[in-house]
């Protein structure tokens, strides 16, 4: 906006950048998961030599396992990215200085709780 300046238009760009770990979160989970699931079906340790391949449902359930756990871990940094984003200024003219990521991060963990983060 025109009151906020340049300072505005980048507004949440920080909780933006974390949220570039997702694909490697999930890319993580899924290759920890597709191991596991190999394992399991041959009834051997990780130590052990030999293969499987999984069904279509396995890999299915796997990726939608391992998009789950990223989101997780991730989602609170979209929703105080976006409050970052909506906030409207205080229209103090550059008296009032906007919340920090951090600051945002804190106010909602104190007023709404963890589930806060959740929410939407």
């Amino acid at each position: 906006t025109r009151s906020s300046g340049l300072a505005g238009f980048y507004r949440g760009i920080w909780p933006s950048m974390l949220l570039v770990a997702q694909g490697s979160l999930q890319l993580m989970a899924y290759e920890g998961l597709s191991t596991m699931s190999r394992d399991f079906m041959l009834g051997r340790s990780p130590s052990q030599q030999g293969t499987v391949d999984l069904s279509s449902l396995h890999i299915g359930a796997i990726g939608a396992c391992s998009k789950l756990f990223a989101t997780f871990f991730t989602y609170p940094a979209q929703v105080v990215r976006t409050r970052l984003q909506k906030r409207q200024d205080a229209g103090g003219h550059g008296k009032v200085k906007p919340p920090t990521m951090v600051a945002t991060f804190r106010t909602m963990l104190h007023k709404e709780g963890f589930r806060g983060f959740y929410k939407g």
